[in-house]
């Protein structure tokens, strides 16, 4: 599980910095999948497979851990 922070803590600073280091005004909610008022298209959905695949990921981490 420490590692699922790790990895956690890494991503989220990760777009913090990409956020402020652009320079553009946005908030951070419009970045996930159906927050915007735009018609679903392809992006929308590949952000989904993104977030199953993240969620995906650190189960698989937590489930390894126990077996150690």
């Amino acid at each position: 599980m420490k590692l699922a922070a790790v990895v956690l803590i890494a991503l989220v600073a990760a777009v913090l910095i990409n956020a402020v280091r652009g320079g553009e005004g946005f908030a951070l909610v419009d970045v996930l999948p159906g927050m915007t008022s735009d018609r679903p298209g392809l992006y929308h959905f590949a952000g989904v497979v993104m977030l199953v695949i993240a969620i995906w990921g650190l189960l698989r981490m937590r489930r390894s851990g126990e077996d150690e």
